[in-house]
């Protein structure tokens, strides 16, 4: 579990699912930014542009009147969103967050 370096409390999803800039995710607790490498912010962005370009083409379209669509859009959205945060938590994405316990 990564934390952040200057109140060592844990990364939250709310946090993540907030930034703006998925480069810069500001703690909840300190407000301190922490900093993503840009790989990591890469794929977010990808994730996510997809899914809002997919939503974007099937409210213009007309398809809003099928709520379905719409649900699993928002859903997989969503799912990116949480993606993102776990790796972002196992270290898998590099970041300016510490592991659990450490003292750096």
């Amino acid at each position: 579990m990564r934390c952040c370096p200057s109140c060592s409390k844990k990364i939250r999803f709310i946090d993540v699912l907030i930034a703006v800039n998925p480069a810069r995710i500001r703690c909840g607790s300190c407000k301190k930014l922490n900093s993503v490498a840009s790989r990591g912010v890469l794929i977010a962005v990808l994730l996510v542009s997809f899914f809002a370009v997919g939503l974007i083409y099937f409210l213009v379209a007309g398809a809003y009147q099928n709520l379905t669509i719409i649900s699993a859009m928002l859903g997989l959205g969503i799912f990116a969103e949480l993606t993102y945060y776990l790796l972002l938590v196992k270290g898998i994405i590099s970041s300016d967050y510490v592991q659990e316990g450490s003292s750096d």
